[in-house]
């Protein structure tokens, strides 16, 4: 095989696996189809727009919905690393309102713990308290990634 196919192979290999990687929805397909769920899930989000977890967290309500419509005691918790996590901001409860209601909706009513990085705001100037109740301040997101992977959590990025 000539070198230039032999290319082309490998790249669309590295594109497929990427995609298969890069699909929330196939992630969470292949949870729901196991026999059996895993330990717990984590929604892990990192971006560098305020408002992308607006848009992202109805996302992540839907696919856990539907975890556990079928594992109905599976834990699972979303992380927020990025940007979009100021959005959730005391401040910003006025002007991401629907987004705080459903972050309250979700930890009060589901036990899905809505969870930012404490380092990153710090960077901000902002600690625990310029967070509302419902939204749980870990000290490092990566730390806390380690520990949920250590406890054999899958991690679905966004």
């Amino acid at each position: 095989m000539p070198w230039s196919a032999r290319f082309a192979a490998f790249a669309a290999a590295l594109l497929a696996g990427l995609a298969a990687q890069a699909s929330p929805g196939a992630a969470v397909d292949r949870i729901l189809a196991a026999k059996a769920p895993p330990p717990g899930v984590v929604f892990e989000v990192v971006t560098g727009d305020e408002s992308e977890l607006d848009r992202l967290l109805p996302v992540i309500h839907g696919h856990a919905r539907r975890l556990r419509d079928r594992f109905p005691l599976l834990p699972i918790a979303v992380l927020t690393h990025g940007s979009e996590q100021f959005s959730l901001l005391t401040d910003n409860a006025t002007r991401y309102g629907d987004l705080h209601r459903l972050v309250g909706t979700l930890e009060a009513e589901h036990g899905i713990p809505v969870q930012v990085c404490g380092n990153h705001a710090g960077f901000r100037d902002k600690g625990r308290a310029d967070f509302p109740g419902y939204v749980d301040v870990v000290s490092t997101a990566p730390a806390k990634l380690d520990e949920y992977r250590a406890a054999g959590y899958v991690i679905i990025v966004m």
